[in-house]
């Protein structure tokens, strides 16, 4: 039996509508038992309290600033309250005591504010105006330099992890305010799946719908046990899964136990930077493992991705864990807009010493459908057609984050999103195609007018050219596709795999490669020969796939490779984590030859005048360990041959061999 804890969540879906009315009912005395308590704080006497209230603009058009986190600061920099601004940009903060203090305002992807010290006397009220900076925050570009990266505790300082941190810092704070705040009206759908191990089938579901009024719904339980006892432990019968929220991850308990580093966005992710941390060396306990992803330009938070770490069982370890997607409502507040949690289903007896062994996966999660805002709901429409067809696409998914405006594409391409929250937000498209290999929904920008239309032609890319991202702007056809078990449907994290083609024909070159794949199952060999014949191996659980196609002359290529595995086995540790390994700089080695297929000792191999020469060894082998991904070229000497030129490409993650062959001088034309 499995136990679902986001902190600890663990109503199982009512069996009933006796339970479920049971379960309201507890609900509602649960409310109206806070509701009284709040009604005689709010009818207690005031004994002459300090305020401070006002609003937040923007410096340059005097426009209002919804969901800014503003702190009231002693001055001995001790914080003594934080709101967020109302949809017109008001606060207003209560101090303990007459003083100075001073105000800071916090908006994701712009930079922090302060204002000058303000003396509050005894029982007055202080009317300040903040004006928050038009300077946005772009976070730059990771540079991955080999597999060591430093893992920081408490990033702290004007580097990137540590910008990083301040930004997802602000949008996690406002999400903990918006849920202590009075809220908004929603409905949040909730749902609980059992799945069938081997090819992740739904056998049997359960949904229902909960009606309330908060920002956040789903939140965490304290985490001061959890640092001794880990994220995943026994519960009588049972086994308790947490899962971080935001109040968890901002938790000096959980800044403690974890570092943080830069990752990357490739792919389906480009244009977006991961914040990544992992528990420290040395923990013995179960613990979690993940990456909260934003937007590069502004900083915006988009998605928590995580997974657990010292699990020690059979199973497909790389399918547990979960997601929590962040939105910010039409007035600003930010809020949890979706999540899911996926956990094993453990076989119930089991002898002693013997590990756990899963027998299934239960998929328990919600969303919310209706957030409400200011002004009139809007409505998004339009069509969905082909990239390449130009066609229209039926049964494509569409929704609006943060609202409850879900709709599927007819027979014609056309959708409908009504009850939309105007303003800026984002339309995301979930294809088929791209869902059934775990990639990102398409994310499009939207501003609908209150009570309008706004009407969006979406075309939808090739799956292939979503991945094929990974090789952007490198020369060459890339070839990408996906690695599963044989038959089913578990896509093969980690999995190794090898790449052969020949060079040019005339070129006396062949290329052999290797990248495992990411935690999706999906790899990107970059750079292959137009035209070129390859033939693919894939390597899991001491399992192989083979697979085998000829390159197009231009575009990209998609290739999946099945690997007749019956279960995926696999122990989760925190350098063997389900997102994949970290993206290290290209490897590439290779071997120089002569006419006869033996190696040359001491031939010259340069790539350029940045990069110093090297001299063959034994076999005619040469290595550059390390090297940035892009595109090169080979300079190959040899006594009694010219140099010859070798074009080469190299993907992020990958490891290239080059065998070089002297090339037969062409005989003149007559």
């Amino acid at each position: 039996m499995t136990t679902c804890c986001m902190g600890c969540v663990r109503p199982a879906p009512p069996a009933s509508p006796r339970n479920h009315a049971a379960r309201e009912r507890r609900w509602i005395h649960t409310f109206a038992a806070a509701a009284i308590a709040a009604l005689v704080l709010l009818c207690a006497p005031s004994a002459g309290a300090q305020t401070v209230r006002g609003t937040v603009v923007e410096v340059e058009s005097g426009n209002p600033v919804a969901g800014a986190v503003v702190v009231l600061l002693d001055e001995n920099s001790r914080r003594h309250g934080a709101v967020l601004s109302a949809a017109d940009g008001g606060y207003r903060l209560t101090a303990p005591r007459g003083g100075r203090y001073v105000l800071r305002a916090e908006r994701v992807g712009f930079q922090t504010i302060t204002s000058p010290p303000l003396l509050l006397a005894e029982g007055e009220t202080v009317v300040h105006r903040l004006a928050a900076g038009a300077a946005r925050i772009v976070l730059q570009p990771v540079q991955a330099r080999g597999r060591a990266r430093d893992c920081t505790l408490r990033p702290d300082g004007s580097d990137q992890t540590a910008v990083a941190w301040q930004e997802a810092r602000k949008a996690l704070t406002a999400t903990t305010l918006a849920a202590d705040g009075q809220g908004l009206a929603y409905e949040s759908r909730l749902y609980r799946l059992a799945l069938r191990l081997d090819d992740l089938a739904v056998v049997q579901e359960q949904r229902w719908t909960v009606p309330g009024r908060a920002r956040t719904p789903f939140t965490a339980t304290p985490l001061r046990r959890l640092a001794s006892t880990g994220w995943v432990h026994a519960d009588g019968d049972s086994l308790a899964f947490h899962a971080p929220d935001a109040e968890t991850l901002l938790s000096a308990e959980f800044l403690d136990h974890h570092c943080f580093r830069l990752r990357p966005g490739e792919g389906d992710r480009d244009g977006m930077a991961g914040l990544e941390f992992a528990p420290v060396r040395g923990r013995r306990v179960p613990d979690v493992h993940g990456i909260l992803w934003m937007d590069r330009e502004g900083a915006r938070l988009r998605y928590l991705e995580y997974t657990y770490t010292g699990l020690e069982w059979a199973g497909t370890v790389q399918e547990i864990g979960g997601r929590v997607e962040f939105a910010q409502a039409a007035d600003g507040a930010w809020i949890v807009s979706r999540w899911y949690i996926r956990m094993p289903m453990l076989l119930g007896m089991r002898r002693e010493g013997e590990p756990h062994r899963m027998v299934g996966l239960v998929e328990q999660g919600g969303d919310v459908t209706g957030v409400g805002g200011g002004g009139a709901p809007a409505v998004v429409s339009g069509m969905v057609i082909d990239t390449v067809t130009r066609l229209p696409v039926a049964g494509v998914e569409l929704s609006v984050d943060g609202s409850g405006a879900v709709a599927l594409t007819d027979s014609t391409g056309a959708y409908r999103l009504e009850r939309v929250p105007p303003g800026p937000g984002w339309l995301r498209v979930r294809p088929p195609a791209l869902d059934d290999v775990g990639l990102e929904p398409l994310r499009i920008p939207i501003a609908p007018a209150p009570g309008g239309t706004e009407r969006r032609t979406v075309v939808l890319p090739r799956t292939v050219d979503v991945l094929a991202r990974a090789c952007a702007g490198l020369a060459g056809i890339p070839l990408v596709g996906w690695v599963r078990s044989g038959g089913r449907r578990v896509r093969l994290a980690g999995a190794e795999v090898e790449g052969r083609w020949q060079g040019p024909p005339g070129s006396g070159t062949a290329f052999r490669a290797f990248v495992p794949a990411d935690g999706r199952g999906v790899y990107a060999l970059c750079g292959l020969v137009p035209g070129a014949q390859v033939t693919l191996t894939a390597t899991a659980a001491r399992e192989r796939g083979n697979a085998a196609l000829r390159l197009p002359q231009t575009g990209a290529a998609l290739q999946e490779i099945r690997i007749p595995i019956r279960q995926w086995t696999a122990r989760s540790r925190p350098e063997a984590h389900p997102f994949g390994p970290p993206l290290d700089d290209a490897r590439l080695s290779g071997r120089v030859l002569d006419a006869r297929g033996r190696g040359v000792r001491g031939a010259t191999v340069r790539i350029g005048p940045e990069h110093p020469a090297l001299a063959t060894q034994d076999r005619g082998a040469f290595t550059w360990p390390v090297l940035p991904a892009g595109a090169y070229t080979l300079l190959v000497s040899r006594p009694g041959q010219p140099e010859q030129a070798v074009p080469v490409v190299l993907g992020g993650g990958m490891t290239l061999e080059v065998t070089v062959r002297p090339v037969t001088p062409r005989a003149p034309g007559p």
